[in-house]
Order: structure tokens, then C-alpha cells, then sequence
């Protein structure tokens, strides 16, 4: 009833599919979620239920193609890109935490590309969406690390800085800062006489408040 009632709220519907989960009933969760997100189809507290239960029942890969197929509908809001976006930095990190590399830099790679497509289409959310392209890149500048590819670490990481230097000592979905991946890059660097790849990300961590530099402050 609550969902249909005009006053009805997508916190209510959340609510709902919680407490249907809770029970162990799954499909009804699910049936309930996905008339929510037909009616509410912009609501971040649904989108987040949404990419963790597909995540769960389909993996990393299954999540990026129900985003994909959302956003191909000919009357998709232009801001679903954004949940589309996240919904790909989700499966890049799960693709991180099994070394799946190569999957995880092409799932950054497309998280990027829908947060430029979301702040194409609205510049009224430009802040969340620098910032989570400030931590997409920065996550991939941490597989290209763990690759040894420097050229792309130091880019990517750069780029990060430049997008917002202000969250640069704040820990992504794996618990690792934008900071921590440059200074353990920097290292390598310079052990590895790269100095004008070294040279380039110091004058980077140079333009930080220097308070940034210290372990997570969330």
C-alpha cells in the first residue's frame, strides 16, 4: 500500500525490502525492490540494495550488465549514469580483491566514463561526481601499481589529485587512501631510478595540505 500511496517514500519501500530479506524471503525482497525502483527509479538507498543484491546473486560482471540494461531503456533518466558509474566501481573493487586486474582496470575505465556522461547531462551533483572519479581513478592507479605499470600508476594518481586533492587522504571501498598508493609508487620510483616519473608525482604530493599525507582522518 505504502508503495503505491502517493505519500509513499522510497525509505518506506527500503524498509520493506529489508525487513523482507531479514525474513529469508528473497524473491518477495526482490519483487518489492524492483517496483520501488520503478517508481523511484533516482533513490540511492534502492540503487544500493539494488548492486548488492545483484553483486551477491550475479557477481561483478552480472552488475555491470543490469546497469547496462537499465540505462539502454528509451526512457532512462540522463542521472541514472551515475548509479550506473558506481554500480562499476563496485565490481571493479570486487574484481581487486580477486586479482583480477585487467577486469578491475576496465570497470574503472567504464566507472569513469559514466560519471563524465552523469556531469554531461547535470552539473547540479558536480561535487559527488568529481569525487567519485577522484577515487575511480585513484583505484586504478593502484591495479596499475600492483601491474608495475608506472607510467599509468603515476598518471592516474596524478589525475586524482587534480580532480580532488581534498579527499586524498581518504580510503576508498578497500580501505586504501589515494595518498598511500602514491607514496608506495614514489618508493619504487625512486629505488627504481625513475626519476622523472618520481619528479612528476612529488611536484603532485608537493600541492597537498600536508595533513593529507597522514593515515585516513575518517
Amino acid at each position: 500500500m505504502l508503495l503505491r500511496h502517493p505519500l509513499g517514500t522510497d525509505d518506506q519501500v527500503a524498509w520493506h525490502y529489508d525487513f523482507l530479506a531479514w525474513l529469508g524471503a528473497r524473491d518477495q525482497a526482490a519483487r518489492v525492490l524492483d517496483a520501488g525502483l520503478v517508481r523511484f527509479r533516482l533513490s540511492t538507498a534502492l540503487h544500493e540494495r539494488l548492486r548488492e543484491r545483484t553483486l551477491l546473486t550475479k557477481g561483478p560482471d552480472g552488475l555491470e550488465a543490469a546497469y547496462a540494461a537499465l540505462s539502454a531503456e528509451k526512457d532512462a533518466p540522463a542521472r541514472l549514469a551515475a548509479f550506473a558509474g558506481r554500480a562499476s566501481v563496485v565490481a571493479a573493487d570486487q574484481h581487486r580483491r580477486v586479482r583480477a586486474y585487467e577486469a578491475a582496470l576496465a570497470a574503472y575505465a567504464r566507472a569513469i566514463a559514466h560519471f563524465e556522461q552523469a556531469l554531461a547531462a547535470d552539473d547540479e551533483g558536480r561535487d559527488a561526481l568529481d569525487a567519485a572519479i577522484a577515487f575511480a581513478l585513484a583505484g586504478r592507479a593502484r591495479v596499475a601499481y600492483q601491474l608495475h605499470d608506472d607510467e599509468r600508476a603515476v598518471a592516474d594518481v596524478v589525475a586524482s589529485f587534480a580532480r580532488r586533492k581534498d579527499l586524498a587522504g581518504t580510503a576508498d571501498g578497500l580501505g586504501i587512501t589515494p595518498v598511500e598508493t602514491a607514496q608506495m609508487l614514489l618508493d619504487r620510483l625512486k629505488t627504481a631510478k625513475k626519476d622523472d616519473l618520481a619528479a612528476k608525482l612529488e611536484a603532485a604530493l608537493g600541492g597537498l595540505d600536508p595533513d593529507l599525507l597522514k593515515p585516513d582522518r575518517n
